[in-house]
């Protein structure tokens, strides 16, 4: 994955086990959920936007290519 800073923080909560956190606080349980969600949305939304461009980069060229073919 290219995306450094998220694979950074999902590195360092990725040994924190959602029970053993619960355990301690029930707010900090939900924060981690939450993080990861945001995470993993993030993660999604990175890779929709690179894909998004990708495809809108073919199309101009296959629209070149056809106009230059004319």
């Amino acid at each position: 994955m290219d995306y450094h800073k998220i694979s950074f923080l999902k590195k360092n909560i990725a040994d924190l086990e959602d029970d053993k956190v619960e355990d301690c606080s029930l707010l900090l349980g939900k924060i981690l959920k939450w993080v990861r969600l945001a995470l993993e949305v993030r993660i999604d939304d990175v890779v929709n936007r690179r894909d998004t461009v990708e495809y809108i980069k073919q199309d101009r060229e296959q629209s070149k290519k056809a106009a230059l073919d004319r």
